[in-house]
């Protein structure tokens, strides 16, 4: 089959036609981007190239209209297989734009198998042991979401040293659609849907790879994180005290929701799809005086860029250890903070402290649509959130009456809880009769 492409460039619209790539063909990294069009490479037994669904890019897409292989063992069938050259080695995520193409549910129909062969595993990233289920949510658009692990979705990260890499697609649900694969390395190179969108497929090559050899690759080591200014190392404020008319608060409870279902770990994670959290505090103790309020946050291993979205939420009735999980919706909007998240950064979302309650109140973080993913620290960890009061120069002084009020309160009610003590009638002992 003969494969056109049309081409636009920046300052005229040119149509030309140009042949695809071809079975054999070697896609070129180009500044630490590869991509690849599915339909590039022949498709095996079991997909089926199709133009049914609108919006792909390229000529089309391939649907696994195969049965379901779900088993780790049943994967390898209709393996399609890309071949890609690294001339800047380092490391690399995966993202394929897909989408479920049956059914009405965002956890069927939704994942294929993956494997790169030639990668390597990446210090404090998913590891990958040969073929890998990659999966994505969402039921209604083609998006570029590519993740790994039940229930955690972390991202596909690997090494990748200079010369000829391969990577290996095959079914694994009936009806999940594959239109384009992107490799980019993810410390340089920032994900938005626009930019992924507009990119043109690699250029490729039938040459043998005559490159310098690694002969003993190295995945590249996570930087040393500079420490955030207001750290455990740095910081001379501790949490929950209140100094100099600033009150710092963690929270009595965080998690994050992916699709719904509670995820409790060392970081919150929030996209723009299905990933939302949720940060519970207690203001029980928070003076009316309260002048100004921000959330201050730290960003973790997933870096990002784009709007992040801070909101009130309409209850505070759950808790991360729930098994019936009560989600609140979002209740008033707080703030939008457009940003470069970067790692191991802090970053103060400043907002209206009018705008909180007086008692228990739950924050919602949220990303923009067509923002990064980003990881924040959970409060499991010292450099997690941290909800800054200020007040006027008796506001510490009145936080420690609410304080002091809240612990007698505590001990009055534990004391009447407690059965009161009952004396026992004395014992009267019967005299001994006197022998007759």
């Amino acid at each position: 089959m003969k494969y056109t492409r049309s081409l636009i460039a920046l300052s005229a619209v040119v149509l030309s036609q140009t042949a695809m790539a071809a079975e054999g063909d070697i896609f070129l990294e180009n500044n630490g981007v590869v991509v690849m069009e599915v339909e590039s490479m022949p498709a095996q037994g079991g997909w089926t190239e199709k133009t049914d669904i609108t919006g792909f890019l390229g000529d089309s897409y391939y649907e696994w209209t195969g049965p379901d292989h779900f088993p780790k063992g049943a994967a390898g069938n209709g393996t399609i297989t890309y071949t890609f050259r690294i001339t800047s080695p380092g490391n690399y995520q995966m993202r394929w734009r897909n989408r479920i193409a049956v059914g009405d549910s965002n956890t069927e129909h939704n994942d294929s198998w993956l494997r790169l062969a030639t990668g390597q595993d990446v210090d404090g990233e998913e590891p990958l042991s040969g073929w890998t289920k990659v999966y994505m949510n969402n039921r209604t658009s083609w998006v570029w979401d590519a993740r790994t692990v039940d229930h955690v979705g972390n991202p596909i990260r690997q090494y990748f040293s200079s010369g000829d890499h391969t990577l290996e697609i095959s079914g694994r649900s009936a009806g999940h659609a594959i239109d384009r694969i992107v490799l980019y390395k993810y410390d340089d190179i920032n994900y938005t849907t626009s930019k992924f969108n507009g990119y043109q497929e690699s250029a490729t090559t039938t040459e043998p790879w005559d490159g310098p050899a690694d002969p003993d690759p190295e995945p590249e080591p996570e930087p040393e994180p500079e420490l955030p200014d207001w750290s455990t190392d740095k910081v001379t404020q501790a949490i929950n005290t209140c100094e100099q008319g600033t009150l710092s608060l963690s929270p009595i409870d965080d998690l994050y929701l992916q699709n719904n279902i509670v995820t409790d770990n060392s970081e919150l994670k929030v996209n723009d799809n299905n990933r939302t959290a949720l940060l519970k505090f207690d203001l029980s103790q928070v003076p009316p005086s309260v002048q100004n309020a921000s959330l201050i946050v730290t960003v973790g291993n997933d870096k990002g860029k784009g709007a992040l979205i801070l909101s009130s939420a309409h209850h505070s009735d759950w808790s991360e250890r729930d098994t019936g999980f009560n989600r609140p919706d979002n209740s008033l909007l707080l703030g939008t903070f457009e940003g470069d998240w970067k790692k191991q950064e802090h970053q103060e979302l400043p907002f209206d402290a009018a705008l909180l309650s007086s008692g228990i109140e739950t924050l919602i973080l949220e990303m923009g649509a067509g923002a990064d993913d980003v990881s924040l620290k959970s409060r499991s960890t010292q450099e997690g959130p941290r909800l800054q009061l200020t007040g006027g120069t008796d506001f510490c002084e009145q936080h420690e009456i609410l304080l002091a009020f809240a612990e007698a309160e505590k001990e009055r009610e534990e004391q009447l809880e407690e059965p009161p003590v009952v004396d026992e009638p004395p014992v009267i002992e019967e005299p001994e009769p006197e022998p007759e």
